[in-house]
């Protein structure tokens, strides 16, 4: 349905409907702005919503187009990235689990660390005390979970003995042989 053009008085300008005309009229050229509920009649009104209701349904057609073009190329992709992949696979990298070696790490270090400091860690200890005098040492390689978890997996294997619990509820570790009662 093609659309009269409507054109400026003042400057020739050509608008689609009425309403663009008075409001160019009134910001352009500083007309005073009339009553829009008085000089639009109810069949003006139907004619403008019905202008934008086809617009609306023009650009709803539009918008329907391109997504299925876009799904289309989207489909077209991946199977073309399918087919690279199967024809250019890419080689697995071994994974290596360096969580397990750097516990075990961690445990061999702390090991060590508790053997060249016996006698001063013979009235016991607790993971956080060990960590903290770790890192007062300069030896504070490790974060105090790994420490925690060192000290735990050391009494698990008959080297440290659990001497008894603290009142903060940590766990008091010993050296087994430091000192024979």
């Amino acid at each position: 349905m093609p659309q009269a053009q409507l054109a400026c008085p003042e400057c020739g300008r050509s608008f689609a409907n009425e309403h663009a005309l008075r409001m160019h009229t009134v910001k352009a050229h500083n007309a005073a702005p009339s009553n829009g509920a008085a000089s639009i009649d109810e069949s003006e009104f139907d004619d403008l919503v019905r202008s934008i209701e086809a617009q609306a349904s023009h650009v709803r057609a539009q918008l329907a187009n391109v997504e299925a073009e876009a799904n289309e190329l989207r489909a077209r992709l991946r199977r073309f990235d399918g087919a690279i992949a199967k024809l250019k696979p890419q080689p697995r990298k071994a994974r290596k689990s360096t969580k397990v070696s750097a516990q075990e790490g961690a445990t061999k270090f702390v090991q060590g660390y508790l053997e060249r400091h016996r006698a001063s860690l013979s009235d016991g200890f607790t993971s956080t005390e060990l960590h903290r005098q770790m890192g007062a040492n300069g030896e504070g390689e490790y974060g105090k979970e790994r420490v925690r978890y060192a000290v735990n997996e050391l009494h698990e294997r008959g080297i440290l003995r659990l001497d008894r619990m603290t009142v903060g509820g940590g766990k008091l570790f010993k050296m087994v042989g430091s000192d024979e009662e």
